[in-house]
């Protein structure tokens, strides 16, 4: 009796476990992994489901220290991931981690808030209410570090101390995996706390001690007439070994879009897909190529990178596909746009509205139901696929979280 039903579970197909295992917290997939041979190979070679991050919010009335009430209102919410890769029954929402409401900065100095800004490879990229400062986090995990801080002026001090990197403001320009060193990279455009309100680029690495300053980008200030209006450049397109933007303060207003290149770290310009609004288009990585989306009314237009893109060829953007998105017939937006890919040719396109994953290689779309209750897109519309992967800057750098995001055991 043993060996037959020891037989009947070896003899399962390895899609058919991954397919269990592709529903479990990913500890429990880990716990699986140590039942056998055959399951550690399913748990850690099979792809985790590509999921997006959703907020649901429950906003409080607050109440000063005396306890009477207040006219403002405190947001307590929810984190939560969908899974956009599970097809025939409604995807589970799963909790990720809890932002409680936030408390005066007298109580919780510095760390009133947190936002999560991006994703990669499974790790999430948060910013906090001090300034500067960058946590990384594998939610899956449960594991923490910090990038080196970059500084502004302090005030709190009495004095005006000027501390290391000293700087005016800052914007996030791409949290992205260098691969040639096997770090995790954030590129921050920096102006400058003096005079000159000089701009900079500075790359903030999970393998370094200190902010390092890219000395041969000339770059441009973030009052110039070059910035784009809503440029929002923490999530590039990575393509081939390089960062893409649309809207980026290197991209200038020419009809042209930015990238940067991790290999000798500078910028360079390629050309716009010729969408009708580069506001309305986003970029996306699926099937091995690089693609831009196209809002319009009533659905999707999937521009698709003829050639390489790479300095010397020949641009050739092609519209090869049309996604029909069910809502925007009756409740049209472009507001909180949703974009990804995976290498499978999932496209995963959406507003506040709704979702859908349209598959480039079989011409097929998929609406996904994010389920009951009233819930919104991450600011950046965030995507993540967990890992199982163990970092070693996790262990050489360890930072203890943030009690405002507690994660979900």
């Amino acid at each position: 009796m043993e060996q037959r039903e020891k037989t009947c579970i070896l003899n399962l197909d390895d899609d058919l476990i991954a397919e269990f295992f592709a529903r479990l917290p990913i500890r429990s997939v880990m716990r699986a992994g140590a039942v056998c041979k055959d399951f550690r190979r399913v748990a850690y070679v099979h792809r985790r489901p590509l999921e997006i991050l959703l907020y649901s919010v429950n906003a409080a009335a607050a109440a000063d220290r005396n306890g009477a009430p207040a006219t403002c209102r405190v947001v307590d919410c929810h984190l939560e991931a969908v899974s956009v890769s599970v097809s025939g029954r409604r995807p589970a929402r799963r909790r990720l981690a809890h932002l409680p409401a936030c408390v005066p900065r007298s109580e919780r100095p510095g760390e009133e808030y947190c936002v999560a800004l991006a994703s990669c490879d499974g790790l999430l990229l948060l910013g906090t209410a001090a300034g500067g400062q960058y946590i990384i986090c594998n939610p899956g995990m449960s594991q923490w570090t910090e990038l080196p801080r970059l500084r502004r002026r302090r005030h709190d001090d009495g004095e005006g101390e000027l501390l290391p990197w000293p700087c005016y403001a800052f914007r996030e320009s791409g949290f992205y995996f260098h691969e040639p060193s096997g770090e995790y990279r954030l590129l921050c455009h920096v102006t400058v706390d003096d005079e000159s309100r000089a701009a900079r680029y500075y790359v903030l690495s999970t393998g370094a001690d200190e902010p390092r300053r890219l000395d041969r980008v000339e770059a441009t200030p973030v009052h110039s007439n070059c910035v784009p209006s809503a440029c929002d450049m923490i999530t590039p397109a990575v393509f081939r070994g390089r960062l893409h933007w649309l809207r980026h303060p290197e991209a200038g207003f020419g009809g042209e879009m930015a990238v940067f290149d991790w290999a000798d770290e500078t910028f360079r310009r390629m050309t716009c897909p010729p969408t009708s609004d580069e506001h309305l288009t986003n970029l996306v990585v699926a099937d091995g190529s690089l693609m831009a989306s196209e809002f319009r009314e009533l659905g999707v237009y999937l521009w698709v990178l003829g050639g390489g893109g790479g300095a010397g060829e020949e641009i050739r953007w092609e519209r090869r596909h049309r996604v029909e998105l069910p809502w925007q017939a009756r409740m049209p937006t472009w507001l909180d746009v949703v974009v990804g890919g995976d290498v499978e040719g999932n496209v995963v396109l959406g507003t506040s509205n709704g979702v859908v994953v349209y598959n480039v290689r079989s011409g097929t779309a998929r609406v996904v139901d994010v389920g009951p209750g009233a819930v919104q897109l991450t600011r950046r519309a965030l995507r993540i696929r967990e890992s199982f992967v163990r970092h070693g800057f996790f262990e050489t750098r360890p930072h203890p979280g943030l009690p405002s995001f507690i994660l979900y055991e």
